[in-house]
């Protein structure tokens, strides 16, 4: 039996965890030891085959049966997309592509039609499964986010499947509304074994992200570095530069967040570093300009330190990008540090601060329109503290 063979067989899930030639060379060590001395090497790399005189005993039905087996694993049983013409395939990749570049580079709108129009070539179950995860990152990011695209829940999950539904699970739960956090969070930790099992790093990084992401709302500090940081790693093994930009952000947006709380002893080097980073993989490749996230982080960072010309500065940065994009949860915090810039210059004047906290009600008002109430919460607390003093 080849190992090329063996590794497609579906109790060999886990080869892809190691060496598929080492696992095999340690089972047949095994049998070896127990006295069943079966099996001769030819090379380390290229498998291993039955002991000529067993080989000569089995009759030529058992012969038979066993290639039958190793047939039914070949390439062809394998293929999710043969029963797809050539003109769909084509037509589907170019359309959702389209839709993918039109969302990095800020244009929400224009992306959400492209991926409309291209659903009229998902004449495939698995199509329309990869169409439904983009839909639900496109339609969050719309200026009236659109509910995503639920999962449909199946008993057994292929490979494929299971990094389908785990995707779009995971673009839910972040796109979700505040008081689902904690569940979504639960959902996602479920998952987290068997992506593990099936050696599903990519996904895995993009379920550990927003696991990081989830647990950073709710506060639980340690849970969210701990997913963040085996995250990362894994995002940069996939190579995909998307998921890399998102994920150095958020390691950096918790970071910053955690230097402010007294048990942990963070350095501003190690976060702003992500966060420039962040804007590098931006500016070097003119992706990820859907979201505006890591100006107004630094904006604020610099509002904190009371360097308001500087953070006004990144404000503006943020502006332009968010005209493009339009992003709902971007202008919420555009207008919190615009309102909370402009309050601090009054306080300094002696103005009226009734433009500040006009700015804030708006911030609030959109956190509430996507369903973050806890950010809405927390942004009529901050308005009423400083109408108060």
């Amino acid at each position: 039996m080849f190992c090329n063979q063996v590794h497609r067989l579906p109790a060999w899930q886990t080869m892809m965890l190691s060496s598929v030639c080492k696992q095999v060379a340690r089972h047949i060590k095994n049998l070896s030891d127990e006295g069943f001395d079966i099996v001769e090497y030819l090379k380390k790399t290229d498998g291993c085959k039955l002991k000529p005189k067993l080989y000569s005993s089995l009759s030529v039905d058992e012969k038979n049966k066993a290639k039958a087996l190793l047939a039914s694993f070949n390439w062809s049983q394998w293929r999710r997309f043969s029963d797809v013409d050539t003109h769909s395939v084509s037509a589907w990749t170019l359309q959702n592509t389209e839709a993918l570049l039109q969302m990095t580079t800020g244009h929400v709108e224009l992306a959400y039609e492209t991926l409309k129009a291209g659903y009229v070539h998902a004449n495939n179950n698995d199509f329309l499964s990869i169409s439904n995860i983009l839909a639900s990152r496109i339609g969050s990011r719309l200026p009236t986010p659109h509910l995503p695209v639920e999962p449909e829940v199946q008993e057994s999950l292929s490979y494929f499947e299971q990094a389908v539904f785990a995707r779009r699970l995971a673009a839910n739960a972040v796109s979700g509304n505040s008081d689902q956090w904690h569940a979504s969070a639960l959902e996602l930790e479920d998952l987290l074994p068997q992506l593990a099992v099936r050696g599903n790093l990519t996904t895995q990084a993009v379920v550990l992200n927003a696991l990081a992401l989830l647990y950073k709302r709710l506060q639980n500090w340690n849970l969210a570095l701990a997913y963040i940081e085996e995250a990362a790693p894994l995002a940069v093994f996939s190579g995909d530069v998307i998921l890399i930009q998102n994920v150095i952000f958020n390691f950096g947006n918790l970071l910053s967040e955690m230097a402010r709380l007294e048990q942990y002893d963070i350095p501003a080097d190690q976060y702003l570093k992500l966060l420039e980073m962040d804007l590098k993989i931006r500016h070097t490749l003119g992706i990820g300009k859907d979201s505006a996230q890591a100006e107004l982080l630094l904006a604020y960072l610099n509002f904190e330190t009371g360097n308001l010309d500087e953070a006004t500065r990144y404000l503006q940065k943020s502006k332009d990008i968010i005209s493009l994009s339009t992003a709902s949860a971007d202008l919420a915090l555009y207008n919190r540090i615009d309102g909370l810039i402009e309050i601090q210059m009054c306080q300094q004047s002696g103005d009226s601060l009734d433009v500040g906290l006009s700015k804030l009600d708006i911030a609030a008002s959109v956190f509430t329109k996507i369903g973050n109430h806890a950010s809405a919460d927390y942004v009529r607390e901050e308005r009423n503290r400083l109408f108060r003093e």
